[in-house]
């Protein structure tokens, strides 16, 4: 018996999502995802076989999963919003423009900046687990990508020891 609320509107999305993947079409591609990002989390799929999630998060993670020219693209046409975001978040405090940057936008050249920002406004304001969850988001978005794989191996193994 299933007493998830599945949302087959949104699996059928998701199946468009993976055959434009398939065929390269990456615009296309973001612009489903992004959708799925940038709307509020409604609705669950089946993210793999018994494994249930948010169509935001699988997006998000489609998104991340994409090759360097689909990420070269989705940051052409997400950037210069996020960029202006960002500069209300430095220049006002403003703590929606920091929402807005960590939830839907957190893939973007200032997503991370916007995650680490908020954290920042959280802890200020006392909510330390609030900050912590995005200060583990934004280890998630920077560290992989901004580290050379051998300082990643060199760090993971420093923190087994």
């Amino acid at each position: 018996m299933n007493h998830l609320p599945i949302d087959e509107d949104l699996n059928e999305a998701i199946s468009r999502i993976d055959k434009l993947i398939e065929k390269q079409e990456w615009r296309q591609v973001i612009d489903l995802c992004q959708k799925c990002v940038a709307g509020p989390p409604k609705g669950v799929v089946e993210l793999r076989k018994g494994v249930y999630g948010t169509a935001r998060t699988l997006c998000e993670a489609k998104l991340r999963g994409l090759p360097a020219p689909a990420k070269f693209l989705y940051r052409q046409l997400y950037d210069p919003e996020a960029e202006k975001l960002y500069r209300r978040v430095l220049d006002e405090r403003d703590a929606a423009a920091a929402h807005r940057l960590a939830e839907q936008l957190a893939l973007t050249s200032d997503g991370p900046n916007g995650m680490s920002a908020l954290a920042h406004m959280r802890m200020e304001r006392g909510d330390l687990g609030g900050a912590l969850r995005l200060w583990t988001r934004w280890m998630d978005a920077v560290v992989p990508e901004s580290l050379p794989e051998a300082v990643r191996r060199a760090g993971a193994a420093k923190a087994a020891e």
